[in-house]
């Protein structure tokens, strides 16, 4: 088994490699319209058919050592987006999903950025557990925040979907 550092480092299409779940002709596939396109390669292998989401998001996992989260499967109060204003969720990256009495769970295509995960604990006076999500989704949502409005109704994720 890798060690931690290793693990951490490798690429996700190496990754997916390992595991056999695409052929190196997918990755190329990906690897060129990524190229031409600038985003991120897991959405990419999911947008052609490679990869399903779950599949995604367990890589994701296993790549960063974190948990995920589908922000297509969560529904979120307002009073937990109403955490943290807009401007840093479009800018950071990040959606708060779920919150405890010391915790806020956020969904971050960053999550090992900790600047943003001490910025944010001072400005929410709690504990940040970060969860990794896919950059795509995080993009529907703020595309829905813009069209929408942010925090001034719960969220609910099954709605990207349709987007």
């Amino acid at each position: 088994m890798q060690d931690q550092t290793t693990k951490q480092k490798s690429r996700i299409g190496e990754i997916l490699l390992e595991y056999g779940l695409i052929t190196h002709e997918q990755l190329a596939k990906a690897l060129d319209l990524q190229a031409r396109r600038s985003r991120r390669l897991g959405s990419i292998l999911e947008e052609m058919g490679y990869l399903d989401i779950d599949t995604l998001l367990s890589v994701l996992s296993k790549q960063l050592d974190l948990p995920s989260v589908n922000l297509f499967e969560v529904k979120v109060s307002s009073e937990t987006l109403n955490m943290l204003p807009y401007d840093q969720v479009k800018s950071l990256k990040v959606l708060p999903f779920k919150k405890t009495d010391d915790s806020v769970f956020l969904a971050m295509v960053d999550p090992h950025n900790r600047d943003a995960i001490q910025n944010i604990e001072s400005a929410v006076g709690r504990s940040v557990k970060p969860y990794v999500v896919p950059h795509y989704q995080l993009d529907k949502a703020i595309s829905c925040f813009e069209k929408e409005g942010y925090g001034c109704m719960n969220f609910e994720g099954e709605n990207l979907m349709e987007e």
